[in-house]
């Protein structure tokens, strides 16, 4: 049965609320492993090609983005906006989304964090304070579901700091890579 993104809830620009949605839709629950990946950089924005965001083959550069990747008897990723096969393997998303990444400056180079579906989901919190401006409007319309507000708030911004691991160690892209035993065949995107 093919994927289609309107099984997920979407709203642009809130990847991180999306995520932590999709991580418990039915179609993810099927997978035997299923994580929150957040993309990052050191500076602080990372590009990305291959973004419905993005015009004219021109990387979008984000503070950070977070998809979801599902490990059973193939390593997928699911990102919502991502404007290529919906998922697709590992290598083919990472090929797609950071071409050439190896020649960057460090402060660009990629780094990731992969979080479990169960940890991810029972802590990580977001009040959109982040999609507000100084006056308190929001920078981007808000999803219509509510915020992810636990009692004891972690939010993106540990997860984001290079130098904080207490969501887990950051990855560069071949230790992402060899977490998930090498690179995945593109062959694999066929689902």
């Amino acid at each position: 049965m093919a994927v289609v993104r309107s099984e997920f809830l979407y709203q642009p620009y809130y990847c991180e609320e999306n995520v932590w949605h999709a991580l418990h839709s039915p179609r993810v629950c099927e997978e035997t492993n299923a994580y929150a990946l957040f993309v990052f950089s050191a500076s602080g924005g990372v590009p990305l090609w291959a973004q419905r965001a993005g015009q004219n083959d021109r990387p979008v550069v984000w503070d950070y983005h977070v998809v979801m990747v599902t490990e059973s008897d193939t390593v997928r990723v699911w990102d919502l906006d991502h404007d290529g096969p919906f998922p697709q393997s590992l290598s083919t998303y990472l090929d797609d989304t950071f071409p050439g990444s190896q020649g960057w400056p460090p402060e660009f180079q990629s780094q990731f964090r992969l979080i479990d579906r169960a940890v991810f989901h029972t802590s990580f919190s977001s009040d959109r304070s982040h999609m507000r401006d100084r006056t308190g409007a929001f920078l981007h319309p808000p999803p219509e579901w509510d915020a992810i507000v636990l009692p004891t708030p972690r939010d993106w911004r540990s997860i984001v700091d290079p130098d904080d691991d207490s969501w887990g160690q950051a990855l560069e892209r071949d230790g992402l890579e060899r977490r998930f035993g090498a690179p995945i065949s593109k062959e694999e995107d066929e689902i």
